[in-house]
């Protein structure tokens, strides 16, 4: 796991193997960085919110709270809340 410099990591987070926070990222309370999940710089990941396994996040990205995203994903635009994330390049859909 890396995070660089000035990334903030929000209460009771879980960031997992191999996962990297690029710089001045912002991760909300209760998110989770699955094994091999990358970001960019400048992204903002709200609460509760999941980044698959391998997905990738690409630079100035801001993904909304109780959100998902698939593993192996490509997310290169923003996600409002309660959505999910799926494909290269990532296709945001409302949560079922």
């Amino acid at each position: 796991m890396t995070i660089s410099r000035m990334s903030t990591v929000g209460f009771c987070c879980h960031l997992n193997r191999n996962s990297s926070l690029g710089h001045h990222n912002r991760v909300g309370d209760f998110s989770r960085l699955n094994p091999g999940a990358n970001t960019a710089g400048f992204c903002n990941i709200g609460s509760n919110t999941t980044i698959g396994i391998d997905a990738v996040c690409i630079e100035k990205i801001s993904i909304g709270s109780n959100s998902m995203v698939g593993g192996g994903a490509v997310v290169a635009s923003d996600g409002e809340g309660n959505q999910i994330a799926l494909g290269v390049p990532a296709k945001w859909r409302d949560r079922v």
